[in-house]
């Protein structure tokens, strides 16, 4: 069974058997839980059966970890956050993923939304793609390439 909260803030990962000295609880701190508030800002706890897992994101999932005491010790030190296990690593080397979008109107028409409107064409497209790996549906709709010195552009 898995629970997916929606609209909440998760705070912090909750840890049992949190031992007192540094050797001990790298080999016995287990996670078991989070702590999150709500979209009204109520604190809750759900406790897992089996295992946590944290996909908040590049950037909200080393935060995450930092704020439950996985990281560097002297950085989780310098913030107020005991230390349940040190990695030198957590929150290191994030980088940001820039993006620039281009939109224009191609003539004639090329999209793929009227095919994703009919059942018959999504079938169609689906056909297509798995009996000779071509056409809308070989594509992740993203693919650029290099212009060439051939190539009739005009950047602004």
């Amino acid at each position: 069974k898995i629970t997916v909260n929606t609209g909440v803030l998760a705070k912090r990962i909750l840890f049992d058997n949190v031992a007192t000295s540094s050797t001990s609880m790298e080999k016995k701190a287990r996670a078991v839980g989070v702590e999150y508030n709500d979209a009204s800002g109520n604190t809750h706890q759900i406790m897992a059966e089996k295992e946590v897992i944290a996909c908040t994101g590049s950037i909200q999932t080393p935060q995450l970890l930092q704020v439950s005491g996985i990281g560097d010790e002297e950085h989780l030190q310098s913030i107020g956050v005991e230390t349940i296990f040190h990695n030198e690593h957590v929150g290191q080397n994030l980088q940001d993923h820039l993006e620039l979008y281009f939109q224009q109107e191609v003539i004639p028409p090329i999209s793929i939304a009227p095919v994703m409107s009919s059942r018959f064409q999504q079938l169609k497209l689906g056909l297509q793609w798995i009996l000779t790996r071509t056409g809308l549906g070989a594509t992740n709709h993203f693919e650029s390439r290099r212009p060439s010195m051939e190539d009739d552009l005009s950047f602004v």
